[in-house]
């Protein structure tokens, strides 16, 4: 076993990415105690739709929720296609519609709204995971995964709003988890943990650091200009673009690409004399694999457009290491994550302090 940071950096010789190898010798040879906080918590419970920054969530076998209980990725989109009638479904996203970053949240504790659906509101219940006709959906290409359709307001919403920009809308349907369904985190990123998901595309909790997106702003802009002069057209990325569930402010740059862990400042119920009462405690995270990225990352929220110079994407490519594992060729930026069985139902907000852990070691 070696220090992953090796693997990257010969990786990167390799490929003459050398400003990361660079950025990697910045980072301290001994990663533990690092101090960073948490500055956004977001959850996305509709899959293709926008984020809902949260100030609170807790941890659970799924992932991550409100305090109340509405879930990340609670239900997606799938396109019927034609040659399997009404059984199989692929999925739908912004990568065939930008449009659809332009349906953005809210949430009151009780109901969930979409500004873009003025008139839909959705009740916890509606969300839950479904007994009903089993269809399929493949979520990612390669795996599917069993479905309900919704065929009910959330559904009859998202066609009207569709129906704008696509003649195909009729061919889209708001699918919620089946009701007997598990499926687990993909090994890469499990840890070996019982964790589970239902429509995420493979890893369960996705951080990233702000440190690191702003390197990548800084090369797209020496791309397209000069280091003095940033170049006017260059388009900002942003946060929203990338789609974590935790934000990270105060790390070195790419060290998220290293750990093997980190504690965040949290609370976790215990019980006091046969009382439930929340204590402040070391929730533990534990690192999967770097998420691989796609087209949704050049759909720019503030216009529902896709941007046509292919960024992030390209300096995702030009400029950082693949899976240290060589299981993909394509694009990475930001980690996947979970948290052992022994901290769901422990709970971290915004502005909690996050501290890193060891350095990873693989074969």
């Amino acid at each position: 076993m070696r220090p992953i940071r090796d693997v990257f950096t010969e990786q990167c010789t390799k490929a003459g990415k050398h400003e990361y190898k660079e950025s990697l010798l910045q980072i301290p040879e001994d990663t533990f105690g690092i101090e960073g906080e948490i500055t956004d918590i977001t959850l996305y419970p509709g899959k293709a739709l926008g984020g809902l920054s949260v100030p609170e969530a807790r941890i659970t076998r799924y992932g991550l929720e409100t305090l109340e209980g509405l879930r990340d990725r609670a239900f997606m989109l799938g396109k019927i296609q034609p040659t399997h009638q009404t059984a199989m479904f692929t999925r739908f996203s912004q990568r065939e519609e930008p449009q659809l970053s332009q349906v953005k949240p809210d949430f009151d504790g009780k109901i969930l709204r979409y500004d873009a659906l003025p008139n839909l509101k959705i009740t916890l219940p509606e969300m839950e995971p479904r007994q009903g006709q089993v269809v399929t959906v493949e979520v990612v290409p390669g795996t599917v995964v069993r479905a309900v359709r919704e065929s009910g307001p959330i559904n009859a919403a998202i066609r009207i709003y569709l129906k704008k920009f696509r003649d195909d809308a009729d061919q889209i349907e708001v699918l919620l988890p089946a009701a007997d369904f598990d499926r687990p985190v993909e090994v890469r990123h499990s840890r070996n943990q019982n964790a589970k998901t239902r429509f995420s595309d493979g890893g369960q909790i996705l951080l990233a650091s702000e440190p690191s997106l702003k390197w990548i702003q800084k090369h797209i802009n020496k791309a397209h200009g000069t280091a003095e002069k940033l170049y006017e057209d260059a388009r900002q990325i942003l946060m929203t673009v990338i789609r974590p569930n935790i934000t990270v402010e105060g790390w070195p740059e790419h060290l998220e690409d290293l750990l093997t862990d980190a504690v965040i400042e949290g609370m976790l119920p215990v019980i006091i004399a046969g009382t439930v009462e929340e204590m402040r405690e070391h929730l533990l995270m534990l690192f999967g694999d770097l998420s691989v990225r796609c087209s949704v990352t050049q759909v720019d929220p503030a216009t529902g457009m896709r941007a046509d110079d292919n960024e992030p994407i390209a300096t995702f490519s030009k400029k950082r290491p693949l899976r240290a594992d060589g299981s993909s060729n394509k694009a990475t930026f930001a980690v996947n994550t979970v948290f052992p069985r022994q901290m769901w139902g422990g709970t971290f907000k915004k502005g909690d302090k996050i501290v890193s852990g060891k350095e990873k070691q693989v074969a």
